[in-house]
């Protein structure tokens, strides 16, 4: 009867084909499964187990069929999983998973950002490692290649579960934890709630120190109902709690990567970048202390005055003591920044330094005023050197008639 369908349609013929073959299979498979447990069931002419003599049956009509090759048509041609992971057929578990690792880390989304050939290249390595880690999917691709893993081997899992990126990509399924926890230990992993994701926000300065809410999307991959890598996009809100600065870390509680079936989402965690102020400046020991500096004339330094200047809460007036020197440091108690998580009263400093600013042109009428300071200031050096000649000749005078008296006793 395999013959004549054979001869009536060549793809119903080819189904029979591999359905002979799948019979094969399972009968070796129930032989080795079913041997140490029960004993085998005798064919009443051959003397061989049932299972067996079907299998050499089924064999001997294939071998009396003409032999036919079909062409495959509509389906692109899928790599030799050994040629996928770059190694011999006779390669050792352990050569597979070292193989497995480097592309898994080459190849990573995370670090191939909108490189299409490299996603490629990762699904296909990860789904190659997938069936040949498997001591039951590896004896049937060997056999029978991708047709005998009943429609395509492995699902395409994905080795890494987080990284950075502003508006980045992400990828669920194995985190590295994962990877060396199968590879080095061959623990499989039970059913586990959704990865941790991370992204990188930028923020501004003001953004930053005085807290904001902020939209993001991002994207990951997760592995889809056929078992291939499918990408999420999702959007979600952040708050940013005031004070915040470069290298924090936000978590917001179920916003990460979907889980397991029956199984919790992870956590999204937003790594903070907080771009920096042309006026603004942190303090670097004391992120709450905030820095600014301002000029000021000699007129100002010299009799005092008071300006405006701008603060983190507006303009504000500051006074600037008479006789301030140039890089004077004034400061602004409870002017700063809030702390983070403190209350908000809790605020560093503002301090403010001083930039002497001397006049490149001046008017005649300012230059006749600085002449006669320069004249006044120049009595005042002359009057302040002529005491201290003064005093250093009393000084020697003293001490020699104190030097003559101990001579004469």
């Amino acid at each position: 009867c395999h013959a004549a369908a054979a001869a009536a349609s060549p793809p119903f013929a080819e189904t029979m084909l591999a359905g002979t073959r799948g019979a094969l299979v399972a009968a070796a498979t129930r032989g080795a499964a079913t041997a140490a447990r029960t004993p085998p069931r005798l064919g009443a002419a051959s003397g061989y187990p049932l299972d067996y003599a079907f299998a050499r049956r089924e064999r001997a009509a294939d071998m009396a069929q003409p032999r036919r090759f079909y062409r495959a048509t509509g389906a692109v041609r899928k790599r030799d999983f050994y040629e996928v992971l770059g190694v011999k057929r006779d390669a050792s578990t352990s050569e597979i998973k070292k193989a497995y690792f480097q592309l898994a880390k080459k190849y990573h989304p995370d670090t191939n950002q909108d490189d299409e050939a490299a996603k490629k290249q990762f699904q296909e390595a990860a789904e190659a490692y997938e069936v040949l880690s498997d001591d039951e999917k590896r004896p049937l691709y060997d056999n029978f290649g991708h047709a005998g893993l009943d429609g395509g081997g492995g699902g395409g899992g994905n080795p890494f579960g987080q990284g950075f990126g502003g508006g980045g990509f992400h990828a669920q399924g194995q985190s590295m934890e994962d990877i060396f926890e199968q590879l080095f230990t061959g623990r499989a992993r039970g059913p586990r709630r959704g990865q941790d994701l991370q992204y990188r926000l930028q923020l501004s300065f003001l953004e930053a120190v005085h807290g904001c809410e902020k939209k993001i999307n991002f994207q990951y991959q997760k592995r889809g109902p056929d078992g291939r890598p499918e990408v999420v996009s999702r959007e979600t809100g952040v708050d940013i709690p005031a004070g915040v600065d470069t290298g924090m870390t936000l978590q917001v509680p179920g916003q990460g990567a979907d889980g397991d079936p029956g199984m919790p989402r992870g956590n999204l965690m937003v790594e903070l970048r907080v771009a920096e102020d042309k006026y603004f400046k942190r303090d670097p020991r004391r992120s709450e202390d905030i820095h600014v500096e301002i000029p000021v004339t000699i007129s100002q330094a010299v009799l005092g005055a008071t300006v405006d200047l701008l603060s983190l809460d507006g303009m504000v007036e500051l006074k600037i003591p008479a006789g301030s020197q140039p890089a004077s440091r004034l400061v602004m108690r409870n002017k700063g920044a809030q702390r983070v998580n403190g209350p908000a009263s809790s605020r560093g400093n503002l301090y403010v330094h001083l930039k002497l600013e001397v006049p490149r042109n001046i008017t005649d009428r300012q230059r006749e005023l600085m002449e006669e300071f320069a004249q006044e200031e120049g009595e005042t050096k002359k009057t302040w050197t002529q005491t201290m000649v003064d005093s250093l000749k009393s000084f020697i005078s003293t001490s020699g008639d104190s030097k003559k008296k101990e001579a004469a006793a």
